[in-house]
């Protein structure tokens, strides 16, 4: 049990670290491309994740310059990190793992 704990404690760590690297450097790159370019990218961004049309995508990405690339990377992931540390959360609860 003890090694259960060790790694839930060590994944959680790791998990909190990246989502606070991830929204940090997610706020850096909004402040440089700009709270309306957010905007417009969030809006597009949605669209495609309830899109699977090849041409839709293929067009949304035709107008991305690297800063666009880049913030949608750094969302996507911190999007992914989050929903990893929260079923870690759910899987503590249910196994009544404790970690700090």
């Amino acid at each position: 049990m003890v090694d259960d704990d060790s790694f839930v404690d060590d994944m959680a760590r790791e998990l909190d670290g990246a989502i606070r690297m991830l929204v940090e450097r997610e706020s850096l790159l909004a402040a440089a491309i700009g709270a309306e370019r957010v905007r417009e990218l969030e809006e597009y961004f949605a669209e495609i994740l309830d899109s699977s049309a090849e041409q839709v995508i293929t067009e949304f990405e035709r107008w991305l310059d690297s800063c666009d690339n880049e913030w949608i990377s750094v969302v996507t992931r911190l999007r992914h990190v989050r929903i990893q540390r929260a079923t870690l959360g759910r899987l503590c609860m249910q196994t009544n793992i404790r970690h700090d």
